[in-house]
């Protein structure tokens, strides 16, 4: 069996440039899987690769893993001895340059190495054999000496290289990365640094054909400029330096002339790719992907004319590679049928698969196609590709592809995501799996590349990876580690808490590594997935804090921890761990309210979308059924204690699934849960409110009959006397992901609402006040950094007490900023656009200023005119955060008459001075400042909270 080795010591062994030390060891190739649960490091996770001891006399190595993994190795711990800096003396001068591009010396005294040629292996098979007298590779040529070379690096700890018994060679004959996504193309920097990767690590393909490169697509006719070609010279050096087949793939299917000056167009086709070849290019590609004409023969005819007259007439050229335009399984019509009939036969032919995404590809899934073609596929493998979905950074390792494909296919090529750094986790992983499928292991694979990318920060980057891998092949689910430990958790199982809250903790410590620690290049491109990733980490840490806390000042920090830290999430819409960590957080945020409202329902929520979002007051926040109700189906919500209605308030479907509401149902109370009386039916309406008063502990929605659509229930509940009006946004523009329209009244400029679609005139955002209120200042914040021409710029600002009937209050002036002071009375403001807009819209914030409405036994001097309603509102999540400016010297006094107790929970210990005043008006001094806060009031007539000049963030006054 194999050794299972440590990855923080590969993680020493192996730098970018093959400088640290690095030993490995195998038989037949087999790698022993991470368990799916959460293990934390495995044994020997600490070892460091360098640690050397005397045994026997020997010097020995502890063995990390080789990557790709051999076909057969087996490798000592007694190490040979090299002098120097692993000065070799080989016995063939002609491969000095290899030795030295791997790091090794080379001249006189050094660690003999003998290379033999041996014409009877096969192009990029090796041997090689490293005992205390010298190493020996065998080799038929270059290609094989370079990767054994490479190998060899591996093997090496500084002086010392490990004792090896090595037979090597690939399963796959073509094997790479596809540079084909749509968006951004890879930096210049970047292919360099990838060609260098791929040669390490025994990748030997790459295709040049980023989709939105202009010359290679849309204006493929356009010669290159000498400064282009000057560019891509330097990547067909690197490329051949690092044993890599610089493929130029051309795209010409949008628009060639098959019929009116096919000559004319082949030409011109031939002249560009001529002026490629003159740079050293051997290898072509022509792409009829994503293109609308099905036209077999016109397109066949254009493929082996190249063939033929271009590449059959130039000297070293390897056939050409061609895609058609239905290049998977579901796509297959007639035109492949003649297309198939007619290609010459040495053009090789690409395939996705069976789908464009295909959730796996097994052997048997190719009997078809190359029974069709006629020749066995080059697989084009859209994965880790991220261009339909940008928010998503697919970093998990290759799974789903048959360990038996190698025998179906010609080569594969992975088509990775617009992140090149990020994408070389995955691709690493790929490289294991084409080089050796039969030891393939996902999980011990992509430590490996862990190791590789970020040797001093592995497991933080590992965490990242299992945090943000969810992809189709991967059925979405991120979090392997402590997947387990979050399910046994919220069962209540013995000393689950304390194991996940100690595998919480450590993830959150290898994040904070990572960020400071990990390569530059590779944070900059997955900086705000791991923003994302460490706030619900640690707002998950916060969670079992909060329930497994018994004092209830450690409760009220925690809870304060956590919402700060999924105030933090809402500032990314990255896609994080949405299937655990996100649902975790998420309702743990419904949780935390001091509401005693429940709901029961037998309707089960999709996704995230829970119950609990109908009842918080906020209609931005939604119940979202994952099937139509039927007769009977109901949502139950208990009040928590008798109470005297005036009226109720539903609120069903929204902008973007106006559809999605019960139409045929009734609204039901009951003050003991069983007998339950009729309020009023449905009769086809998503929003019904009424005013009639009763009395109940108990209010029900219940179907009357099968529907056809989903439910979603955005708010349902009772007015009451006491209740005070909550803010909430309707509007007619589409959301972008999870840029919610809730985000523009949050207090938080740096949380935005974002349309997902340029505007329209008669588009609106319009904030309902709840009640008619006094009003004195409306302020308006459009674009955000990055985003600046994200706005409105012809539009008006109107209001209205009934919602119909409008007042001009101000024209938009073409700005991102506005701000008007005038005072009037109205429940509606909104924000309407006057003429069609060109660029999408964001709503930083969109503030209504309200006269102060203080419950009873609280007051406020100042000049301020300030919506209190969060520090009351039951929810620690909407944080009170006012303009310092506008508050700074304003003092909130809380009357302390027939009070117990006051708690404050604060998202920021700053901004704030607080003390107690007696019955003679004197005050105390001031209360040291801590994210909760629940003071000493003896002898205290008042408590008073003063706002000073720094940004003060209360998210809760609860009295007792």
């Amino acid at each position: 069996m194999k050794r299972k080795t440590a990855f923080c010591a590969l993680a020493l062994l192996i730098s970018m440039i093959f400088g640290a030390c690095g030993v490995a060891v195998t038989n037949t190739a087999s790698k022993t899987a991470e368990p799916s649960g959460n293990t934390g490091p495995t044994e020997g996770t600490d070892t460091a690769s360098s640690d050397i001891s005397t045994n026997t006399g020997e010097e020995v190595l502890t063995l990390p893993d080789l990557q790709p993994t051999p076909l057969s190795a087996v490798v000592s711990e007694n190490a040979a001895k090299a002098a120097g800096a692993a000065l070799l003396t080989p016995s063939d001068r002609a491969y000095d340059a290899i030795f030295t591009h791997f790091g090794f010396s080379v001249g006189e005294g050094g660690l003999p190495v003998t290379v033999d040629l041996d014409p009877a292996l096969e192009e990029e098979e090796y041997k090689l054999t490293v005992e205390k007298s010298g190493a020996r590779i065998t080799a038929s040529g270059e290609r094989g000496v370079f990767y054994a070379v490479s190998t060899l690096a591996q093997l090496r700890c500084g002086d010392l290289i490990a004792s090896a018994e090595i037979e090597d060679k690939p399963a796959v004959a073509l094997r790479g990365a596809i540079e084909g996504f749509y968006g951004d193309a890879w930096s210049h920097q970047y292919r360099l640094d990838l060609f260098e990767y791929m040669g390490k690590y025994k990748l030997n393909t790459y295709i040049y054909a980023p989709k939105d490169d202009a010359k290679h697509r849309s204006s493929w006719r356009a010669s290159y400029t000498a400064a282009e070609l000057k560019k891509l010279g330097e990547l067909v050096d690197c490329a051949i330096e690092n044993k890599v087949r610089f493929v130029y793939a051309i795209s010409p299917g949008l628009d060639f002339k098959f019929d009116t000056d096919y000559d004319g167009d082949l030409s011109k086709l031939m002249k560009k790719c001529q002026s490629i070849y003159d740079l050293g290019v051997r290898d072509f590609a022509i792409f009829l992907d994503d293109i609308g004409s099905r036209d077999a023969q016109g397109h066949t005819k254009m493929l082996n004319d190249f063939q033929t007259q271009f590449i059959k007439t130039h000297e070293g050229c390897s056939n050409l590679i061609a895609i058609s335009p239905e290049y998977q399984q579901i796509w297959l019509s007639g035109y492949t049928n003649t297309f198939a009939s007619l290609i010459d036969p040495d053009i090789l032919l690409m395939w996705t698969g069976n789908e464009t995404l295909p959730y796996s590809i097994k052997a048997g899934d190719l009997t078809s196609i190359n029974r069709i073609y006629g020749r066995k596929v080059y697989i084009w493998w859209n994965y880790p590709c991220n261009d339909f979905s940008h928010n998503s950074l697919y970093s998990g390792p290759c799974v789903n592809l048959d360990k038996n494909l190698a025998g179906s296919i010609s080569g594969l090529v992975s088509n990775p995501m617009n992140q090149g750094y990020a994408s070389m986790l995955p691709l690493l992983t790929i490289s294991d799996y084409l080089w050796n499928p039969t030891a393939y292991e996902p999980e011990a694979s992509i430590r490996a590349a862990c190791a590789h990318l970020a040797p001093d920060c592995a497991e933080g980057l590992y965490d990242l990876m299992d945090l943000t891998r969810d992809a189709q092949i991967n059925d979405g689910r991120t979090a392997l580690q402590i997947r387990d430990l979050v399910a046994a958790y919220e069962q209540g199982k013995e000393g689950a808490a304390q194991a996940l809250s100690e595998a919480l903790d450590r993830i959150s410590k290898e994040l904070a590594i990572l960020a400071e620690k990990g390569d530059p290049r590779l944070l900059n491109e997955v900086s705000p997935w791991l923003t994302k990733a460490r706030a619900y980490i640690d707002a998950a840490c916060a969670i079992v804090d909060f329930d497994r806390a018994k004092d209830p000042a450690a409760k009220g920090e925690a809870a304060m921890r956590c919402v700060n830290a999924y105030k933090t999430s809402l500032g990314s819409a990255m896609f994080v761990s949405g299937d655990l960590l996100e649902l975790f957080v998420k309702k743990a945020r419904a949780g935390m309210v001091f509401s005693n409202k429940n709901v029961t329902t037998d309707l089960v929520p999709y996704q995230s979308y829970l119950s609990d979002y109908a009842v918080d007051g906020d209609p931005s926040t939604y119940f979202w059924s994952d099937s139509a109700p039927k007769k009977g189906s109901h949502f139950t919500v208990d009040l928590g204690q008798v109470t005297e209605a005036l009226g109720i308030r539903l609120q069903m479907g929204t902008a973007g699934h106006a559809d999605d509401y019960i139409r045929n149902g009734v609204i039901e109370y009951s003050t003991d849960g069983v007998t339950f009386t009729k309020l009023c039916d449905l009769d086809g309406k998503s929003t019904v409110e009424t005013n009639e008063p009763f009395t109940a502990r108990y209010l029900r929605l219940r179907c009357t009959a099968d529907q056809n659509y989903w439910a979603i229930i955005a708010e349902f509940g009772v007015k009451s006397a006491s209740e005070k009006p909550k803010k909430s946004i309707s509007t007619n523009l589409s959301t972008y992901q999870n840029y919610a329209p809730g985000l523009a009244i949050d207090g938080d400029p740096s949380t935005w609402f974002w349309s997902n679609a340029a505007p329209t005139a008669g588009s609106h955002f319009t904030l309902d006040l709840g009640a008619a209120l006094e009003v004195s200042g409306v302020e308006l914040t459009m674009g955000a950094t990055g985003h600046a021409d994200d706005y409105i710029r012809s539009g008006v600002i109107e209001y209205s007490t009934d919602g119909e009937n409008y007042i001009k209050l101000c024209d938009l002036d073409g700005t991102r900023t506005l701000k008007n002071n005038e005072s009037f009375t109205a429940r509606y403001v909104r924000l309407r656009c006057t003429a069609n807009q060109n660029y999408w819209v964001i709503i930083s914030e969109f503030a209504v200023h309200c006269a102060s409405d203080l419950p009873d036994g609280f007051s406020f001097e100042g000049s301020a005119s300030c919506d209190f309603s969060p520090l009351f509102d039951q929810d620690l999540f909407t944080v009170f955060s006012p303009d310092p400016k506008s508050v700074s010297g304003g003092k909130l006094y809380i009357d302390l008459t027939g009070a117990s107790s006051v708690e404050l929970y604060l998202a920021s210990a700053s901004g704030l001075r607080v003390y107690t005043v007696d019955s003679d008006g004197k005050a105390a001094a001031d209360l040291p400042l801590a994210l909760y806060m629940a003071p000493d009031l003896s002898g205290a007539a008042r408590l008073c909270v003063e706002f000073t000049a720094e940004q003060a963030e209360i998210a809760e006054i609860v009295i007792g």
